[in-house]
């Protein structure tokens, strides 16, 4: 019988505590005022650029269709 009181007081305890914290989330987060991350964009353009890391040696994975040789200026 004790076991059984022991037992719904601390699922009462349980329910509390999570109770509370989802009250306590919800007023934080009515609080909080709805921020704009400032973020610095540079103008989109229509080039692309690739990196090579090179080291000196030919990609052996890369496929042979895709390549485009590049005229020097």
């Amino acid at each position: 019988m004790k076991f059984s009181i022991l037992q719904k007081r601390l699922a009462f305890i349980c329910f509390l505590i999570c109770f509370s914290l989802g009250v306590y989330g919800i007023i934080t987060m009515r609080r909080l005022p709805n921020q704009v991350a400032k973020v610095n964009a540079l103008p989109i353009t229509n080039k692309v650029v690739v990196i090579d890391a090179g080291h000196g040696m030919p990609d052996e994975r890369r496929s042979s269709g895709l390549m485009v040789q590049q005229s020097k200026p």
